[in-house]
């Protein structure tokens, strides 16, 4: 994404409930790719549960058929995003 002039930040979430620097890093960016293993995007509800995040923030790039997730499905999956129009 770097090479293609993509500006993006991680943050790992390891625990529910969440630690407060969670909803600080989603307060501080204007779009967060919550990179879900679970069909239901379940990730993505409980972090607009607890951090109280405006849903539209919150984009699930979502893979659940089985395989490890590897770079280009987060790679791709972002650049789907921003041809849509959201920003990264």
């Amino acid at each position: 994404l770097q090479e293609q002039n993509i500006n993006v930040n991680y943050c790992r979430v390891k625990a529910f409930p969440f630690h407060e620097s969670i909803a600080e890093f989603i307060a501080k960016h204007e779009v967060v790719y919550v990179v879900e293993q679970n069909r239901d995007a379940q990730l993505r509800t409980l972090l607009i549960m607890d951090s109280e995040a405006d849903p539209q923030t919150l984009v699930s790039l979502l893979h659940y058929h089985g395989t490890p997730i590897d770079a280009g499905f987060v790679v791709e999956g972002v650049r789907a995003e921003i041809s849509k129009g959201r920003a990264a």
